[in-house]
């Protein structure tokens, strides 16, 4: 019962992690130093960046004292499979997308695995981008 605990504890961490990812990432892009010192944002998104991935490896490698996430068959429906996950799922069918902005219908029925990775990848692009954006300053 505690591994049960301990894991869903660890992996509710995730939701304070997307927060953390959006604020620093977001401040990384605009460079306000009034709300930080320079260069300090990235720091703390790099930062986020490892902890959150660093806490999905351990999610699939089952090393919160649970089996991995990829073993228990009982999440797949929300952490694997494609679908739908509106209310209303006549909504998926109608989604307007913008590949601009990868608003895409395979981005919007993710599982929620997929879409993690791909929220740690697009935040390690913006610290990438910012890192370049130094070196050319």
């Amino acid at each position: 019962m505690d591994d049960h605990v301990d894991y869903i504890l660890r992996s509710a961490e995730r939701k304070e992690m997307v927060i953390d990812l959006n604020l620093y990432g977001l401040e990384t892009l605009i460079q306000d130093v009034k709300s930080f010192t320079p260069r300090f944002p990235e720091s703390l998104l790099n930062k986020v960046i490892n902890k959150f991935e660093d806490m999905q490896n351990k999610l699939y490698q089952g090393t919160f004292g649970l089996e991995s996430t990829t073993k228990i068959r009982n999440l797949d429906s929300l952490i694997v499979e494609q679908k739908c996950r509106m209310a209303d799922v006549s909504k998926c069918e109608n989604i307007v997308e913008n590949v601009e902005i990868d608003f895409t219908k395979d981005m919007m029925t993710a599982g929620l695995n997929e879409l993690v990775d791909e929220y740690i990848s697009k935040s390690k692009s913006i610290l990438q981008r910012s890192q370049i954006k130094q070196y050319k300053d």
